[in-house]
């Protein structure tokens, strides 16, 4: 399993800082249960307009519209819109790529309101 960080925090709130680690816990739990993936790659990238989480992997990939799927997506879904931002996912029988992706103004606008 590899973890990335690219650069330091520039914004996000101690409560965004749990978000993006509650998906990211749930994400590798999800792995670990269900993917049979034997490798696991992390990327938390900060760029000027946004922040990005990559999660990856080499599983065997899941039914994206499947009922039981959703329902376990559903958490991270709603996590990632609170943040301002999405959920997109990918996966198929080479594996799985989730990307969170939450625009800084969306941030910044938040702060704001705090």
């Amino acid at each position: 399993m590899t973890f990335t960080k690219v650069t330091d925090n520039p914004i996000l709130s101690p409560k965004d800082t749990i978000h993006l680690f509650r998906i990211t816990q749930e994400a590798i739990a999800n792995i670990i249960k269900h993917g049979e993936a034997s490798e696991v790659n992390t990327n938390l990238e900060f760029n000027p307009t946004k922040v990005i989480l990559t999660i990856r992997d080499n599983g065997k990939g899941f039914n994206l519209h499947h009922a039981s799927n959703e329902f376990m997506l559903e958490n991270m879904r709603k996590r990632a819109v609170e943040m301002g931002g999405d959920l997109n996912l990918e996966s198929g029988n080479c594996g799985t790529n989730m990307e969170v992706s939450i625009s800084l103004v969306a941030l910044k606008l938040r702060h704001l309101t705090y």
